[in-house]
């Protein structure tokens, strides 16, 4: 409930999707229930990601409502309630920071510092999902490593049998449509006849970051595992690790 004191934030997100039926609107947030399974047969997913957005906001003491036009696409529009910690406008100066996203001004402010590259460093990163392959590629550029991607598991595995280019590091879509990570590990470490091929280091990208699933990754040919969405410090840390050439300062 809104008091007085309190600011309300409010956050829309648009899309311009297949949209939802008004009759399935109440079960949109209902976990794992996804809607018009026919149109969305394709899509990967476990009918989680509402659930656990309206928990989170009402555990905030927020609200979330949507608005839907079939065949048009739909607004999502949240509400959280803040409490005014000063009501001292922020000024010019502090709006600027954060509209360039930086938040912090403490001298002992950690960050994660790009290594520096010895040689040309090649990484693939596989993902059905374009956004997530520039999302990848913007993480990992930074480090000056040439990043290649393809949309599927079947073209990992031919670039991979041709053998050119060579790749220090694979970053791997657990859950992909047709053929998923793990079936594509398999034929990569089993059925392409090369030392290459068997020994190059391919980390899981999984939404699935369970406890214990680690083991089964490993189980199944990766040689470690990421989770989604991807954390720069554990990025940082697979590079470290399995990837050679990199100097930290």
């Amino acid at each position: 409930m809104f008091q007085e004191g309190e600011n309300l934030l409010v956050f829309r997100v648009s899309d311009t999707g297949i949209g939802i039926r008004r009759e399935d609107i109440g079960r949109l947030f209902i976990e794992y229930n996804q809607l018009d399974a026919r149109a969305n047969r394709k899509i990967e997913g476990t009918g989680l990601g509402l659930a656990i957005t309206k928990m989170l906001l009402e555990l905030m003491d927020g609200t979330i409502t949507v608005e839907s036009e079939y065949g048009n696409g739909s607004v999502f529009t949240a509400r959280i309630p803040q409490q005014a910690a000063d009501p001292v406008p922020i000024g010019q100066e502090w709006a600027e920071k954060l509209r360039a996203h930086e938040y912090f001004e403490s001298e002992d402010e950690t960050r994660i510092v790009p290594a520096t590259i010895a040689g040309d460093i090649r990484a693939l990163v596989v993902d059905d999902v374009e956004i997530n392959l520039d999302v990848a590629r913007g993480l990992l550029e930074p480090y000056g490593l040439i990043v290649d991607t393809v949309l599927s598991g079947k073209e990992a595995i031919e670039k991979i049998r041709r053998g050119e280019p060579r790749y220090d590091l694979v970053l791997m879509d657990h859950m992909m449509p047709e053929m998923d990570g793990i079936e594509a590990v398999r034929i990569i470490r089993t059925m392409i006849d090369s030392d290459y091929a068997r020994n190059v280091p391919i980390v899981a990208l999984t939404a699935n970051a369970l406890a214990g699933n680690e083991g089964i990754f490993l189980d199944n040919g990766f040689t470690g595992y990421l989770p989604k969405p991807i954390d720069i410090r554990l990025l940082d840390e697979i590079l470290k690790k399995w990837v050679g050439g990199l100097t930290y300062s």
